[in-house]
């Protein structure tokens, strides 16, 4: 499955809908920020529950923490990663012209 946030681009996508559909793949435009995200087998999904008032309110700050802790992880594993200057996630070959985000946040808000 892809999906296409709100300030995501379609040109982005290249595949049709409909070769998409040929391979089994579906397409959604959904209202979060970000660009055109792959879902799929082989991706580990965390999801961390916190009251962040419980913490700090700044999720930028969270997301840095949250980035931090994930470079110190791979970096254990012998993985080359970081950030990339002015983007949010987590990097894989960071100042390669063969970077890729291995990692990006989908955030529910939970309100009660």
């Amino acid at each position: 499955m892809y999906t296409l946030g709100k300030s995501g681009d379609l040109e982005n996508l290249l595949l049709s809908e409909k070769q998409l559909e040929s391979k089994g793949a579906t397409f959604y435009k959904i209202n979060r920020g970000g660009d055109i995200t792959y879902h799929g087998p082989g991706q580990i999904v965390g999801y961390p529950i916190l009251d962040l008032e419980n913490f700090f309110t700044d999720i930028h700050k969270y997301l840095r923490f949250l980035e931090e802790s994930i470079i110190l992880t791979l970096q254990e594993y012998g993985l080359d990663c970081g950030r990339s200057e002015g983007e949010t996630g987590v990097w894989l070959g960071v100042g390669t012209p063969f970077a890729r985000k291995i990692v990006r946040w989908v955030f529910v808000l939970l309100v009660g």
